[in-house]
């Protein structure tokens, strides 16, 4: 049996982030799933940092809001100045 890697999470900091639902507007008509945000570029070290931020989002919020708490090789997360994206797949149901 292996044990749980310690995060330094408080338990609600851990239901913060499993309360995460995710980004945009649910009242909206039309949803979009499936973007797959990963890790990008952080290190180990700034992914494990990044928790705490995210601990604090609201179960639904906007996308760039909450990268603007995130940090990517040192450097504040700004959705409509970064040139890359980790890829995702999806599917598509008929």
């Amino acid at each position: 049996m292996t044990s749980p890697i310690d995060l330094g999470l408080t338990e609600k900091e851990v239901s913060g982030i499993a309360g995460f639902l995710g980004y945009g507007k649910p009242e909206s008509g039309v949803w979009f799933i499936g973007l797959e945000e990963g890790l990008g570029k952080s290190s180990d070290e700034e992914a494990r940092e990044n928790l705490k931020p995210r601990s604090c989002f609201q179960p639904v919020m906007d996308l760039r809001e909450a990268h603007l708490t995130l940090k990517e090789n040192h450097t504040t997360i700004d959705i409509k100045t970064k040139t890359s994206f980790t890829p995702c797949g999806f599917t598509r149901q008929r």
